[in-house]
């Protein structure tokens, strides 16, 4: 029978007629519908879902209530206490949700001569009071959404929805312990002014909340309290045991530098970034290269890409070449990890031939992925204005001095490094023939060869007296 209501969950109005069906099915849906009951909430139930909210009230927070709201001459309707603790129920908290259900409320039961004043104070009094009720009661909460619907209010002062001050968090562990269970913070400023109540409530939740899985914050990127907030989101970010996924939209340059830096705290876990509207700097983007983890890195109408000049990737397709061909006209430095000749040689064409300022290239081919007839890497592929070049495969000398051998005539290569290749005396000739014909190349590393034979080392000490080429150590190649 669960597996039956996790499939109906998704079924909204389509659920009310089951709980009539008999006890055990009203005890299984309700908790479905009262997980999200904000979602596609008609305007004519807005009141009625606030009038049993207010009946979860205790007797001391009711008659605190009343007593808040007798100065406007509001009575509190008076509500059978139902027969679910609907709170407990609720998943997702968004004050945006509440702002409009209260918003409703006051309009219904304030009196005709209230001002816009008076109306704004009554939404206060009534939201504070429900905040404390979801966030202190709400044993279920996993999803919490720091949005606004009134776009010239605040959001309730901190102190009078966890009943804290500042130099004493222990109350808010012991009354609010539910919150340490939220998984998913969205942050959303970009409908209202940013006020101090919105960015003080940054902190309580850096402080209480540490096992979110999923932040995703939207900042329009003209404030003057982009400071403060960075401040807090960084916080947050920093005290996270376990985040799996950071969405980032609408931040300028400095700002998203000072974020993305702080999302090396989370490198071992953080698999998903994303940015949106971001202008986004290289040393930025470099901080994420910590992250190991990472598997889906988006950025979607961003600027700053152009100035990116080194990248590594691993997924070579038609989409992430066109990306790159976009975003990041610059690149200087590319490393190309787990290539297949076979398979990515024409996507790679068109990379090289509109990546013109190319200048060093990494190749990296999967040693699971090496069997030599697949392994066809022809000079005429490689960047026109490449200057460095490192193998971290295994070729025949044939395959090499095909590779060498087509390089055109204009080629530039300086540098050419050859890791994990078995390297022979072949090799060496093929490098020498190569070194003879276009005379360019000034230093040539090759790693995992300790020691040379006589064949070997003669073909070296040419290359380094006769043509000028350094040799470099094999212990410093990887430096290279």
């Amino acid at each position: 029978m669960q597996q039956i209501f996790q499939n109906i969950v998704d079924q909204g109005e389509a659920l009310y007629p089951l709980l009539l069906v008999n006890r055990y099915w009203c005890k299984n849906v309700v908790p479905f519908l009262w997980s999200r009951p904000f979602e596609n909430l008609l305007p004519e139930n807005r009141f009625k879902i606030m009038c049993i909210y207010l009946s979860s009230l205790d007797e001391q927070e009711q008659l605190i209530l009343s007593s808040a709201l007798k100065h406007y001459d509001i009575n509190l309707p008076k509500i059978q206490k139902p027969l679910f603790n609907y709170p407990i129920l609720l998943k997702e908290f968004s004050f945006k949700n509440l702002e409009m259900i209260v918003h409703s409320f006051v309009y219904r039961w304030s009196c005709d001569h209230c001002t816009i004043k008076d109306l704004d104070e009554q939404m206060n009094i009534i939201t504070s009071s429900l905040c404390k009720l979801f966030l202190k009661h709400s044993t279920s909460l996993r999803s919490f959404k720091l949005d606004k619907f009134l776009t010239h209010c605040d959001i309730p002062e901190c102190n009078n929805i966890f009943d804290y001050n500042f130099n004493n968090f222990n109350n808010i562990y012991n009354n609010f312990s539910d919150l340490l269970n939220i998984s998913k913070l969205e942050i959303d400023y970009t409908t209202t002014p940013i006020m101090k109540n919105s960015i003080q409530i940054l902190n309580i939740i850096s402080k209480l909340c540490k096992r979110i899985r999923i932040l995703d914050v939207k900042i329009p990127p003209f404030t003057d309290k982009i400071p403060e907030i960075t401040k807090g989101i960084i916080k947050i970010i920093r005290s996270q045991e376990c985040l799996k996924e950071f969405n980032l939209e609408g931040v300028d340059s400095e700002e998203s530098k000072e974020i993305i830096l702080a999302l090396r705290t989370q490198a071992a876990t953080l698999n998903i970034v994303k940015f949106e509207n971001i202008n986004l700097t290289t040393s930025s983007l470099l901080s994420l290269t910590y992250c190991t983890n990472l598997e889906i890195l988006s950025m979607l109408n961003s600027s700053g890409e152009d100035s990116l000049q080194d990248i590594t990737f691993d997924v070579i397709t038609h989409e992430t070449i066109n990306s790159i061909i976009q975003n990041c006209p610059n690149i200087r430095n590319l490393t190309l990890l787990n290539y297949q000749p076979r398979q990515h040689n024409p996507l790679l064409n068109s990379l090289f031939l509109n990546l013109i300022h190319i200048t060093h290239l990494t190749l990296q081919i999967n040693h699971k992925n090496m069997s030599y007839e697949n392994m066809i890497i022809s000079g005429k592929n490689l960047p026109p204005n490449l200057e460095y070049l490192k193998l971290k495969c295994g070729f025949t000398s044939v395959q090499l001095d095909g590779l060498l051998n087509d390089c055109g005539e204009n080629a530039k290569l300086k540098v050419l490094i050859i890791d994990f290749m078995k390297v022979l005396y072949m090799d060496l000739k093929v490098i020498m023939k190569f070194v003879k014909c276009r005379r360019t190349l000034k230093y040539l590393g090759i790693n995992g060869r300790v020691g040379w034979g006589g064949k070997e080392m003669k073909e070296l000490e040419v290359l380094k007296e006769k043509f000028g080429v350094h040799v470099i150590p094999w212990y410093e190649v990887d430096k290279w």
